[in-house]
């Protein structure tokens, strides 16, 4: 491996027969920081460069590897920025070779400080992810130029991905696939990012898919927005080999079968079908003979008894030996469901997506890279099991996964033959009465105007319950204590709680409720103007006003949350003796977002007063998780509705 200026002499042996394409390829040995201008003065950071290639070529055994050169500049204008990009994480998963990796810093003064070997660290798999190397760019500072190269041996991978848009701009933008002539790739790109080009022995007996970009724009984060699945990108395959034939490659059908090779095609032994037959013996016993019982037993035990191993791609030899170690990997957790619910005769499909929370499913370009996380789809119920996720159980599938299409696939028997089947489906969500907060709120105002008394009875279900569930039987003591206190003192600032219960009524009937109880003691509500009180009932609402702030104005992206719900709360107000409301109508609101005379949105305040009690009933409910950006204006209008009623001072007189 070459660090620092020892990459000097790449390409400079014109006698040389070279090994790939970009192997000569080197960084300017004399680099002049010039001074920023136009544009460049106004944003933190500005991408410079950004060159990247991959290629594909066989070795002397003929096995098929991959040859990785990125090259980045970046002007770095703030403390910030020179904090963000003067470290540099270098994925090494699969990497046979780091060929050469080499980085600097060049200052706005002419001053170059380029990065010696005993500055690049390995990490060994944080987070799960892999493991990395990491470099820092040491004296970085703001007004200078951090550079970067590095070349990197890897095994084959038929899929790929690479992202190219980020919050600051980019110029000079280079992305090429250079293949054998006898390998095909397709690309698709995403987000308005530039299609690559086929050019045909480019480079003698190669193929190259190529594309240049002169200017990215930044994408700023947008509220009720996610941030990835939004940014420019290229996603590409291997769809040909002209050696093997015509037939195209990687198709969804292929995946099909490599999913079912994978999960279901295991021979057992005699003394393991008695091991599985003696487990579901054990699942099952005082369950009820039907399929919701015994998928629901399944999970349970599952869930209860495996836990993924840390590195969750790790596989076992036998899929039964998880019974005995009791961890497993993501495959083999799958593998153990799928066949205990054909031992149970249960009708299911393996379902494969992504998260679009952070890459949206595209079923029109088949790439593996897509098929990312795994679901359990049964027909019979209409309902999906997320084998890896512990905070949801059989029911809807978990929110990041809806709105969202997957690989749907499927077996079943004709005569003696099992078929395989597959499509691509939506995954559908629940509707927005799925997911319900409602909170009832009792302040009493006639004993103490200073501290209040309130009761709450806060109720959660679908989404809303979920992670509440979870920690709810996750955590006790006073962990969970101040679990719960906090949700409740975050809906209502400067609350304290004096006691509070909750309640899963799932554990008791078939209900999805979790439900909160509490005694609180609330800050002062009320101010006085002479003879006078004022009350903002708004005050009492806290995060569920907080609706992020969606400006009038064009923006890049969809609108987009994570689930369609609904929230109602009814603050019942006990007023001091004596007073009544003068301005009873101020509260009033109501906002709706209507495509086509219907309400996809809507946010509506009504105010009521019988004797010496108000009622206020707020409602808020969005129908949909995803809308169009065309809607802004009237989502605009919706956030303004809310927060004319959290400025709403309600006038109490004699």
């Amino acid at each position: 491996m070459s660090t620092g200026g020892s990459g000097a002499s790449r390409g400079d042996d014109p006698m040389r027969t070279y090994m790939y394409e970009h192997e000569r390829y080197n960084w300017q040995q004399r680099h002049y920081c010039l001074p920023a201008q136009g544009p460049e003065l106004y944003h933190a950071a500005f991408i410079l460069k950004d060159k990247r290639a991959v290629e594909y070529i066989y070795d002397g055994n003929e096995n098929l590897k991959i040859y990785e050169t990125v090259h980045k500049i970046v002007r770095v204008n703030t403390a910030e920025a020179v904090q963000q990009y003067s470290k540099v994480y270098l994925p090494m998963s699969g990497v046979t070779e780091v060929i050469m990796l080499k980085a600097r810093f060049v200052g706005a003064n002419g001053r170059v400080v380029e990065l010696s070997e005993e500055e690049i660290k390995d990490l060994e798999n944080p987070q799960n992810a892999g493991a990395f190397k990491i470099f820092a760019v040491s004296g970085a500072e703001r007004g200078g130029e951090i550079e970067y190269l590095y070349t990197v041996a890897r095994e084959a991978q038929y899929f790929g991905r690479e992202i190219f848009q980020s919050e600051n701009e980019a110029h000079n933008v280079e992305f090429e696939i250079i293949s054998p002539n006898n390998l095909l790739f397709e690309a698709k790109s995403y987000n308005g990012f530039p299609e690559l080009r086929l050019w045909e022995n480019r480079y003698p007996g190669k193929n190259s898919l190529l594309v240049r970009a002169s200017h990215l724009p930044a994408l700023a984060r947008e509220p009720l927005s996610f941030h990835s699945p939004n940014l420019m990108r290229v996603d590409y395959k291997l769809a040909y080999d002209h050696i093997e034939g015509s037939n195209r490659l990687h198709t969804w059908n292929h995946a099909a079968e490599a999913v079912m090779n994978n999960i279901y095609l295991q021979e057992l032994a005699d003394s393991e079908l008695t091991q599985l037959n003696e487990t579901l013996k054990y699942i099952f016993k005082g369950v009820a003979a039907n399929n919701d019982a015994r998928i629901t037993a399944i999970e349970r035990y599952l869930k209860q008894n495996i836990r993924l191993d840390a590195d969750t791609y790790k596989h076992h030899d036998q899929v039964l030996d998880v019974l005995n170690t009791r961890y497993a990997g993501k495959t083999d957790l799958v593998r153990l469901y799928a066949l205990m619910f054909m031992f149970a005769d249960v009708e299911h499909e393996v379902v494969l997506t992504t998260d679009r929370t952070q890459t949206r499913f595209d079923g029109d370009f088949e790439s593996w890279y897509a098929l990312s996380n795994y679901l359990f789809y049964f027909p019979q119920s209409g309902r999906y099991l997320a084998p890896h996720d512990l905070s949801y159980t059989y029911g809807p599938a978990p929110y990041q996964y809806t709105h969202n299409p997957g690989l749907f696939i499927s077996l079943y028997q004709q005569g003696s033959e099992t078929q395989l089947a597959s499509e691509v489906r939506e995954i559908l969500p629940p509707s927005a009465t799925h997911n319900l907060d409602k909170t009832l709120l009792a302040v009493d105002l006639g004993r103490n105007l200073e501290q209040p008394e309130a009761k709450m009875v806060r109720q959660f279900t679908g989404y809303h319950a979920v992670p509440l569930r979870y920690a709810n039987q996750l955590i006790n003591g006073n962990e969970r204590t101040e679990v719960f206190a906090d949700l409740i003192t975050r809906q209502i600032p400067g609350a304290q709680v004096r006691d509070f219960a909750i309640r899963d009524s799932r554990a008791q009937t078939d209900e999805e409720t979790v439900e909160l109880r509490a005694s609180l003691t609330l800050p002062l509500l009320i101010e006085k103007a002479k003879d006078r009180l004022l009350l903002r009932p708004g005050h009492l609402l806290g995060e569920n006003l907080a609706l992020p702030a969606v400006a009038n104005r064009a923006r890049a992206n969809r609108l987009e949350q994570e689930f369609g719900h609904e929230t109602h709360q009814v603050l019942e107000f006990t007023l001091p003796s004596g007073y009544t409301v003068a301005n009873l109508e101020a509260l009033a609101q109501h906002r709706s977002v209507e495509v086509g005379g219907k309400t996809l949105a809507a946010f509506t305040v009504k105010a009521d007063l019988v004797g010496d009690k108000l009622q206020v009933k707020i409602s808020e409910v969005y129908h949909q998780a995803v809308y169009d950006k065309e809607l802004v204006p009237q989502f605009a209008a919706l956030a303004e509705a809310k927060l004319q009623f959290a400025r709403t001072a309600l006038v109490l007189k004699k």
